[in-house]
C-alpha cells in the first residue's frame, strides 16, 4: 500500500519487539496464495519483508478489480476491518512467495508505549495511509 522506509523497517520492528519482550508472528505465503479473503476479519497490519502482493475486490458484477500492489518494505491492511473490526472486503494475494511480519493492534500499542520515537513513526505511517487512500479514491471516476 505504501512504503515504510521513512518510518519503519524490519530492523525497527524486530528491535522494538525485543525491547517489549514480545515475539512478532511471521508468515510465509506461497505464490498465488490468497492469505486474506473478503468476509474475513483482518487482524493484522502486514509488513512485507520480501515479496509482492496484490489487493483486489469483486465489483457488483463479480469482476476482479485490482486495488493495489505492494512489495518489499511496504505495509498493508484492510483499514475498516483492522481498525473498526468490520468485515473485510479486500482479498490479499501473494504474487510471489512472500514473507510477512504480522502486527496486531496490541503489538502496535505496546511498541508505541515502550519506544518513544515509535509513536511518531506510526503516526506518520497512519497519515501516509490516509493520504494514499484519499488519492486512490480521487482517481476513481
Amino acid at each position: 500500500m505504501f512504503s515504510t522506509h521513512d518510518y519503519i523497517s524490519k530492523e525497527n520492528l524486530l528491535d522494538w519487539s525485543k525491547k517489549q519482550n514480545a515475539e512478532l508472528e511471521t508468515q510465509v505465503v506461497g505464490k498465488n496464495q490468497v492469505f486474506l479473503r473478503h468476509k474475513q476479519k483482518c487482524h493484522y497490519f502486514y509488513f512485507i519483508v520480501k515479496g509482492f502482493i496484490r489487493l483486489y475486490y469483486l465489483d457488483i458484477d463479480g469482476n476482479d478489480v485490482t486495488h493495489w500492489f505492494s512489495s518489499d518494505n511496504m505495509m498493508d491492511t484492510s483499514p475498516f476491518s483492522f481498525f473498526k473490526e468490520e468485515t473485510n472486503i479486500i482479498n490479499f494475494e501473494a504474487l510471489d512467495e512472500t514473507e510477512l511480519i504480522l502486527l496486531t493492534k496490541e503489538h502496535i500499542a505496546l511498541i508505541i508505549e515502550i519506544i518513544p520515537h515509535a509513536n511518531k513513526a506510526f503516526q506518520s505511517l497512519f497519515v501516509e495511509l490516509a493520504l494514499k487512500l484519499s488519492r486512490r479514491v480521487m482517481t476513481i471516476h
